[in-house]
C-alpha cells in the first residue's frame, strides 16, 4: 500500500466520524466502523516495516483526527469571530481544532508503540485505556473541551445510548472503540481464516452491537414518567429603592 492510499483511507475515516457527528443525527452508527479504514492504514504501514515507520503512524492518524474535529467543530471559529478580529478568532480556534487531535494521535500512535512489544489483545487494551485516558484528560483540565469525546456521538439518537446511565459516557467511548477493533478483526479474519474461524468475530461484534442497543431500547420504550407534584410559591419583595 503506498503513501497515497493510506492518506485515502486515514481521510475516509475522517469522513465516516463526520458523517457520524451531530447534527447527523442519523448517521450516529456510523461510528461503530468509522475508525476502521484507519486501523487498516496503520496496519499495513506496521506490517512494512519501513524507517521511520512512528513518524508515518503519527502523521497518518493525525490526519484523521485533524480533519474530523475541524469538521465537526467548525462553529467555534464562527462563534468566537463574531466578536473579535478574524486572525484572533483562528489562532484560538486552533486549540479546539488542533490539541484534540493531537491528543487522540497520541493514543493511536502510543498503541502502535505498544503492540511492537507485546501482543495483538494487550495493544488493543492499551489503545482503549490511552484513548479513555486522553478523554478524561481533556474533560478535566484548564483547556478542556469534551465534545468530541467518542460516546456523545450518540448525542442525537438518544434511544440507543439509554444503558450510559450505568457506564457513562466513557461507556459509549469504550463501546464504539471495542467496535472498531473488532470489525477491524473481522476484516483480517475474514482474509486470513477458513470456516467458521473466518466468521467468529463477526458473530462476537454482532453481539456486541446488538445487545446494548436491544437493552437500550428496552428501557427507552418501557420508561414512564413519575409525578412528583409541587407546590411552587412566588414572592415579590416590596423593596423601594431611595
Amino acid at each position: 500500500m503506498n503513501k497515497r492510499q493510506t492518506y485515502l483511507l486515514a481521510l475516509c475515516s475522517a469522513f465516516l466520524m463526520w458523517l457520524a457527528w451531530p447534527p447527523h443525527i442519523w448517521f450516529a452508527p456510523l461510528l461503530l466502523v468509522g475508525l476502521v479504514p484507519l486501523l487498516i492504514a496503520l496496519h499495513n504501514i506496521s506490517k512494512q516495516g519501513l524507517k521511520k515507520t512512528g513518524k508515518r503512524i503519527f502523521l497518518t492518524a493525525g490526519l484523521t483526527f485533524l480533519v474530523w474535529n475541524t469538521a465537526s467543530i467548525y462553529w467555534v471559529y464562527n462563534a468566537i469571530s463574531a466578536d473579535n478580529p478574524a486572525v484572533v478568532a483562528f489562532l484560538i480556534s486552533l486549540i479546539p481544532f488542533g490539541l484534540g487531535a493531537l491528543m487522540m494521535t497520541f493514543a493511536f500512535w502510543l498503541h502502535y508503540q505498544l503492540r511492537s512489544k507485546v501482543n495483538a489483545k494487550i495493544a488493543y487494551l492499551g489503545l482503549i485505556c490511552f484513548y479513555i485516558s486522553m478523554e478524561y484528560l481533556h474533560q478535566s483540565w484548564d483547556l478542556a473541551f469534551p465534545w468530541m469525546t467518542l460516546g456523545n456521538g450518540f448525542a442525537g439518537m438518544h434511544q440507543l445510548a439509554q444503558w450510559y446511565e450505568y457506564t457513562g459516557v466513557y461507556g459509549g467511548s469504550i463501546w464504539i472503540l471495542l467496535s472498531n477493533i473488532l470489525v477491524f478483526e473481522a476484516y483480517q479474519s475474514f482474509n486470513t481464516k477458513n470456516g467458521f474461524a473466518k466468521y467468529s468475530t463477526g458473530i462476537v461484534w454482532l453481539l456486541l452491537v446488538a445487545l446494548p442497543i436491544g437493552f437500550s431500547l428496552k428501557i427507552y420504550s418501557g420508561y414512564k414518567e413519575k409525578e412528583s407534584p409541587v407546590n411552587v410559591v412566588v414572592v415579590q419583595p416590596n423593596i423601594r429603592s431611595l
